[in-house]
């Protein structure tokens, strides 16, 4: 064997490897969703070395190995793309519904859940500024840190609830039922009104409850427990 017979080109060396087991694998595309990725420099030397697709190997049915390789490829870009797209459509997003259970600073300001039962529903930290909460079920609702500035409480189901820090400045609470709420640190500044409201076995500091006595509207029954709200804040003569 001559010296020159003995070198082998690039394209030769790839055609050989070919030849040598990436062939069967061209042959019989695998199942994976991706393609067969080394079969890809196979088809590209057969290129190389045979100039013309008429030189391309068939396979089983007659037609060349490139265009089945040709739709592998492109199967396994559609199919990565169908992957993804389900991967994205299954992430989930931020939802704010006024199911309720928004919670740590979520914006719910100027929303209607009028009639709703949000009874146990996260609302820590969130931001219910002039919300229409009137005849809505807050039992056990966790308010923590709630600004509630300007919200409306008619006639609210609040027994339970922890409201704990939360902001009821200029807030609506008539007829609202407060029994055995946490209203520690709660804050009542200019509170709109507090007629008719339940306050019985309600966690709240002394001070503030003298201040709820003196406000012009506390007085009154509420509607539902029939309790007076002068009494449920031990108010006295």
């Amino acid at each position: 064997m001559s010296f020159t017979s003995a070198m082998t080109s690039p394209s030769q060396a790839s055609s050989r490897r070919c030849s040598m087991g990436y062939s069967s694998s061209l042959r019989h595309p695998p199942t994976q969703p991706w393609g067969n990725h080394r079969a890809l420099p196979c088809i590209f030397a057969h290129r190389r070395v045979s100039g013309s697709s008429s030189a391309m190997p068939k396979d089983r049915d007659g037609q060349d190995d490139w265009v089945t390789s040709r739709n592998n490829v492109g199967g396994a870009v559609l199919s990565m793309a169908a992957f993804l797209g389900s991967v994205m459509l299954t992430m989930e997003s931020p939802v704010y519904a006024v199911s309720g259970g928004g919670g740590m600073g979520t914006s719910l300001s100027f929303s209607d859940f009028s009639g709703q039962d949000l009874s146990r529903k996260n609302f820590n930290k969130a931001d219910l500024r002039g919300a229409n909460l009137t005849g809505t079920s807050l039992e056990g609702a966790q308010m923590f840190g709630a600004i509630c500035s300007e919200a409306k409480f008619v006639g609210a189901n609040l027994r339970y609830a922890d409201l704990e820090s939360a902001d009821l400045e200029g807030a609506d609470l008539s007829n609202a039922v407060l029994e055995g709420a946490m209203l520690s640190n709660t804050q009542f500044r200019a509170i709109k009104s507090i007629e008719g409201a339940d306050f019985t076995d309600a966690l709240i500091r002394k001070d503030v409850a003298k201040a709820l006595c003196g406000l012009e509207s506390a007085k009154g029954t509420n509607p539902e427990t029939g309790v007076d709200t002068r009494e449920s804040l031990n108010c006295g003569p």
